[in-house]
């Protein structure tokens, strides 16, 4: 049997990527309208530059089963409720943050992709899905910024007023 065709559409997209200390969380974002089943997702990546680590679970998923496996250049994550009692509600949602350690000195996100996607609706139907953001960008980098400041310091005799510098 093939699955039938659902009405609804869907996208998802790679964001930017947040660092922590030695590892990026990279959200993967669903837009859909219609609520989600349940969604099975492929990544590529260059198993040189990065390594994948477990996903996160996000406010959207929380209550929902995710299943994954990585394997070299290859991770393979799942998202649904078997006894169908929770679902993705329609809209902008971020379903999954995508765990990556680079393993360069200079993190290099170019190979990370949304290999593959498939997506269901409540009734178990297939949705057209799209990539339409398929790459990770990084925050850009602040600019340190000189700011001065006085700061008046209360003494006996005489009055004092002492100059603290700060770059913030």
């Amino acid at each position: 049997p093939t699955a039938t065709s659902s009405e609804g559409s869907a996208s998802v997209k790679l964001g930017q990527a947040n660092k922590l200390s030695d590892s990026y969380l990279v959200p993967l974002t669903l837009n859909s309208d219609v609520g989600i089943a349940g969604i099975q997702i492929e990544l590529a990546y260059n198993s040189s530059k990065l390594q994948l680590l477990t996903p996160w679970k996000t406010e959207s998923t929380n209550n929902i089963d995710l299943l994954y496996k990585t394997e070299p250049g290859k991770q393979k994550i799942g998202i649904f409720k078997q006894d169908g009692s929770e679902y993705i509600p329609t809209g902008s949602n971020e379903i999954v943050m995508i765990s990556v350690k680079p393993l360069t000195s200079i993190p290099d996100f170019s190979s990370l992709k949304i290999n593959k996607v498939a997506t269901a609706d409540l009734n178990g139907e297939e949705i057209k899905t799209l990539v339409i953001g398929n790459k990770v960008t990084l925050p850009k980098p602040k600019t340190p910024t000189l700011k001065v400041s006085a700061v008046q310091e209360t003494t006996p005799l005489p009055k004092v007023i002492k100059l603290n510098w700060r770059i913030i």
